[in-house]
Order: C-alpha cells, then structure tokens, then sequence
C-alpha cells in the first residue's frame, strides 16, 4: 500500500507542512476489543459510583499503603473523580486516535513508513485507552469499597495495571522503530 493514494503533488505539499496523510483502514477485531473493553471499564466505574454512593459514609478512604491500610480520608464527593476521569482519558484517546498525523514519533516518518507508523499509533493509543479505564474504575472501586475490600489486592492490582500500561507502550514504541525500517527488516 503507497502513501501516495490521492496524487504526489499533494503528498508533496503535505510534506512540506510536516505532515503525511494517510487513509487507515478499518479498526480490527484486536483495536475493536480495546475500544469496547475501554467503554466497558468506563461503565463499570460509573456504575460502581452510582450505585455505591447513597449507601457510603460522608468519609471515606482516598488513599491506601500497599498493605491496603487506609492512609487518608476524604468526602465521598471526591468519589466521582473515578468515573469523570476514566471518561475524559478514554475519550480524549479515541478521539487522538482518529488523528495519528498530529501524533509524535520515536523516528522519522517518510512516505514509505507512514501508513504503518500511524496504524501502530492510532494502535497504541486503542491499547492505553483500557489500561486508563481500568486504573479509574480501580480507584473508584478502592474508594467505594473501604479498607474490607482492599486487603491484599491494593498492591497487586496496582501493579498489574501499571505493569500493563508500561509494557504494552515500550512493545508499542519498539514496533514503531521495526516499522520505521520497512517491511523488508533491517540489512534489507
């Protein structure tokens, strides 16, 4: 597939402003699933807000140590951080998503490698937008649950998030240098 699909002269003068258009094609099935998983995480946060919030105390924990003991309290207003944030995040990625031509590169972007840089972008925003989901629905969930529900499992869910994020950004950003050397690998 050739980045130079509506004409060179107009891919000429893209290059010139520093930007390269290219026309991706439809999510995949794996893009799809991180869209849904992400709206899915979204709506449980939400759902966890609303239906925990009347039966909460006007104080509840807002931070835990990693043995899950309270470390500070706060108003059950602060609650619907969560769920507001995990929107936002989601949202603002999906809709970057939709532009990978304002994005940054780890490498520089050609004609040649462009249409494969920018799937692997609009890709790694689709994978970030569950793992940011999932870190919000989490903290409401720590939040609307107490000290009870966070024994043993503050550490570890916060590590798998975080494990998750990091790890799927660094294989995300170690494509982008495989594809900035085309399709034939490097020594080709």
């Amino acid at each position: 597939m050739t980045a130079c699909l509506h004409g060179c002269k107009e891919m000429r003068e893209e290059m010139k402003s520093g930007r390269i258009r290219v026309i991706l094609p439809p999510l995949s099935v794996l893009e799809t699933a991180f869209v849904a998983l992400a709206i899915l995480l979204v709506l449980l946060s939400w759902y966890l807000f609303v239906s925990r919030y009347s039966s909460l105390p006007e104080k509840i924990p807002m931070r835990f140590d990693f043995s899950g003991n309270v470390s500070s309290y706060g108003s059950k207003g602060l609650l619907v951080l969560g769920p507001i944030l995990g929107t936002v995040s989601v949202l603002l990625l999906l809709l970057l998503a939709k532009v990978p031509q304002l994005h940054n590169y780890p490498v520089k972007l050609t004609e040649e490698n462009a249409p494969r840089l920018y799937a692997l972008s609009r890709q790694t925003l689709l994978l970030l937008a569950p793992g940011l989901a999932a870190v919000f629905c989490e903290m409401t969930r720590s939040m609307s649950e107490g000290p009870a529900g966070n024994k043993g499992w503050i550490a570890f869910n916060s590590l798998a998030l975080l494990a998750f994020l990091l790890g799927g950004l660094a294989v995300q950003i170690l494509r982008m240098f495989r594809a900035a050397k085309g399709p034939q690998g490097p020594g080709a």
